[in-house]
């Protein structure tokens, strides 16, 4: 169980060697998970040979875990060869719980047939790795300290409230009154976290609509763009949709929704980093997890032992919950129901990582308490964009539900 990041930590300027080691551990655990499955297979066999239907359908159960721990594994240590092949037989499993019908001799050859061919894969040399390889690249949707707010408009008082209003809360701003120029020097300034545009210059009512399409066919990665006008009819916003809107907002602004826009589309770091919350049984993975998180800036509690996430959940009480979907003792979809059993709970967003596939599977899942599912494995931008947006949206809904108590007779 590990506790990383808080207020006054920066996330560590490296995390390479560690994610090294970490795949390394992997590397020599497979031959073990490998002949996990085998064992699983040769138990599912047992099970048909003596008709126990309830036994088959536990060894369905235990070989589909085992799959899908593997294939969340090396999928996230980059050995892609064999998450693929584990992905395979996962898919056969599946077919059989779908089909809900005894499970044919023919299916059974072709699951020997592909652990046969998993054994091989296991086998060096590996591939190069492809999973958090380049964890240690700049992450365009990690989390940032300062940023930095472009403003392109003419209206010198709507300039100055955006300009004090951003300046005040943190920002770094700079103004632009010309459109036309802004969209010349683009090239040569430094990137922005965010840019606040007009959209009337000059007479014409959508020259920051088009001036930011121009952008956004010339440079990749825009930054998030919102326009601001006085404009509210429906084809000023289609204008600014078409365009490449993150938001529109309209005049006159209301300057703490324009922070706490802000906020959340740069990314920045707030005063108190969001905290999240992982539980595993897999260890490695795990921790490979949390140092992509860690080194976003956010604070991050892994944990272990899926039995001590209700105890965990009252001590550090994260922003965001992580549940690895299979896990023995006690699963993600059982965890999340048993936290849901708490309504002070109620605003915490639970996220399963897995690499279920099945649509009836998640459904059923979800249903249990579950508010998405994050694909095991998942891209390290993805991850920080999904939990940092989720931790956001929690802070902000249990600051609404304080005021709203505070504020009841």
């Amino acid at each position: 169980m590990e506790d990383s990041g808080d207020a006054n930590h920066q996330p560590p300027p490296s995390v390479a060697p560690q994610l090294a080691r970490l795949r390394q551990n992997f590397l020599a655990e497979l031959p073990q998970r490998v002949d996990a499955i085998q064992t699983a297979l040769l138990d599912l066999r047992e099970s048909l040979d003596q008709r126990d239907i309830s036994q088959v359908l536990a060894g369905l159960e235990q070989l589909h875990q085992r799959l899908h721990k593997l294939i969340g594994a090396a999928g996230t240590f980059g050995v892609a060869r064999v998450s693929a092949k584990a992905r395979q037989m996962s898919d056969l499993v599946d077919e059989t719980f779908r089909a809900s019908s005894w499970p044919s001799q023919k299916r059974i050859n072709q699951l020997r047939q592909l652990t046969e061919e998993l054994r091989q894969c296991q086998q060096p040399p590996f591939e190069p790795d492809t999973g958090f390889s380049e964890i240690d690249a700049p992450l365009s949707q990690a989390p940032k300290s300062h940023c930095t707010a472009h403003v392109v408009d003419d209206d010198p008082i709507q300039v100055e409230l955006i300009r004090s209003t951003l300046s005040k809360a943190g920002y770094q701003v700079e103004v632009f009154s010309a459109v036309t120029v802004y969209a010349d020097l683009f090239v040569s300034l430094e990137r922005p976290d965010i840019i606040f545009m007009d959209m009337r210059f000059d007479g014409d009512q959508y020259a920051g609509a088009d001036r930011i399409q121009t952008l956004k066919q010339a440079h990749d990665n825009l930054p998030p763009v919102v326009f601001v006008s006085a404009m509210q009819d429906i084809h000023a916003r289609l204008a600014a949709l078409r365009a490449g809107a993150t938001r529109y907002l309209t005049k006159p602004l209301d300057a703490p929704q324009l922070v706490r826009m802000a906020d959340e589309l740069s990314l920045r770091i707030p005063e108190k980093p969001y905290r999240v919350m992982l539980v595993d049984d897999d260890a490695d993975v795990l921790a490979a997890y949390g140092l992509v998180l860690s080194r976003a800036g956010l604070t991050t509690l892994t944990v272990n032992q899926p039995l001590e996430t209700l105890n965990q959940l009252e001590e550090f009480r994260p922003d965001v919950l992580i549940l690895d979907l299979n896990m023995p003792e006690v699963n993600g979809a059982e965890l999340a129901a048993l936290i849901r059993e708490d309504e002070r709970h109620e605003p915490l967003p639970i996220l399963f990582l897995s690499a279920e596939s099945d649509p009836w599977r998640k459904m059923s899942i979800i249903g249990l308490g579950g508010d998405e599912f994050l694909p095991k494995p998942v891209a390290a931008d993805y991850l920080i964009t999904t939990v940092t947006a989720r931790a956001r949206r929690a802070r902000r809904q249990r600051k609404l539900l304080q005021l709203a108590r505070q504020s009841s007779p």
